[in-house]
């Protein structure tokens, strides 16, 4: 039996009222084919979108967006713009004439709140656990811990209201995991071979490809200043086996070149998915 090995690194009318519901991966950055605990409801109201994310039955995120958004896609497209701090990946889209508000919860309450006025995306509201404003005249710093990094600090640093800088302290180690670089930790040999090498040095799990078990994995792990790949780790639920024999290729792997920040090398985190597809 063929396989396949998928690699990513991170039709709706307009009508006066419209809804649809679409169910995504674990971390939103794919659509999948039944339902999920991973959801985002779209709705539309001639030229305004709600759009309202919700993880594991509980709403974590809300979405405002006015003026000219006219499908869905296109809202799709903008929020990932909006959710990468305004990082475009291919091309600088133009959202000039968008409004939109954006708050985050946490536990039912709101601990975010920002708007993007077409140009920029500024932090009004930024809450501790005690409910009181991180934020002095739209400066200061946001404290929070990911659910998918329990054992880490992430931090957000706002000036004039807007993110200049974004790192995780991890509590066991007491470092420091640098989200925003300004040169991205890379393989040596450029990301496209790289993970062409990837795809045919993994092997499909014998067991799972007889009994036709398919996966979508994601193996998060540590970039060091020194160009080492460490802290490999599954992300979310474990997959038949499939994570274990891609860590163990994973740990094997030649340095990379490490991410720079300030003209320094520094520690950088990545998250991969691999998809185990049978063809």
């Amino acid at each position: 039996m063929k396989y396949l090995l998928l690699f990513k690194l991170l039709l709706f009318s307009t009508t006066l009222f419209a809804q649809n519901i679409i169910y995504y991966d674990q971390f939103f950055s794919t659509k999948a084919e039944e339902q999920t605990d991973y959801s985002m409801e779209f709705i539309q109201v001639d030229s305004s979108w709600n759009v309202n994310r919700y993880e594991n039955g509980e709403k974590t995120k809300t979405y405002f967006i006015q003026n000219q958004l006219s499908t869905q896609a296109k809202v799709e497209r903008f929020i990932t713009y909006i959710d990468n701090n305004l990082a475009s990946f291919y091309r600088k889209p133009s959202y000039k004439s968008i409004t939109a508000e954006i708050s985050q919860y946490e536990n039912g309450r709101v601990v975010l709140k920002s708007i993007y006025n077409g140009k920029d995306l500024k932090c009004l509201l930024a809450l501790d656990g005690n409910g009181n404003n991180t934020l002095v005249d739209g400066n200061g710093i946001f404290e929070t811990i990911d659910s998918n990094f329990p054992n880490d600090k992430f931090h957000c640093i706002y000036k004039d209201s807007v993110i200049t800088d974004q790192y995780s302290v991890r509590i066991i180690q007491q470092d420091t995991i640098y989200n925003s670089v300004d040169l991205m930790a890379t393989p040596k040999e450029g990301l496209q071979l790289f993970l062409k090498k990837l795809s045919k040095q993994l092997r499909y799990p014998l067991k799972q490809r007889l009994t036709g078990k398919e996966a979508l994995i994601y193996i998060t792990f540590i970039v060091d200043e020194n160009g080492q790949l460490n802290s490999f780790r599954q992300l979310g639920k474990q997959n038949l086996g499939f994570e274990q024999k891609t860590i163990k290729k994973l740990s094997k792997l030649p340095t990379w070149n490490p991410a720079i920040k300030n003209g320094r090398t520094v520690k950088t985190r990545l998250i991969l998915p691999i998809q185990f597809k049978l063809i």
